[in-house]
């Protein structure tokens, strides 16, 4: 497959993006997750169940965001 991304427009590539992403999403479980991810996940759930992480709303996280770099 060659596809001509040095001549599409940045909006022509968002738009190949999504489409492709709309058509990983249909069978997610066809994606392979690497050992190392999984690994992650697991811990970071274990220290959620312990009650060792903080958890925070997505408007408390962009705020954060937004202080780093000030």
């Amino acid at each position: 497959m060659n596809i001509p991304v040095n001549e599409m427009s940045v909006l022509e590539k968002l738009d190949a993006i999504a489409l492709i992403w709309d058509s990983l999403s249909v069978d997610p479980d066809s994606i392979p997750v690497p050992d190392w991810q999984r690994d992650e996940l697991a811990a970071r759930a274990q220290r959620l169940d312990a009650g060792e992480a903080k958890v925070s709303d997505w408007d408390e996280a962009e705020k954060r965001f937004d202080q780093i770099g000030k």
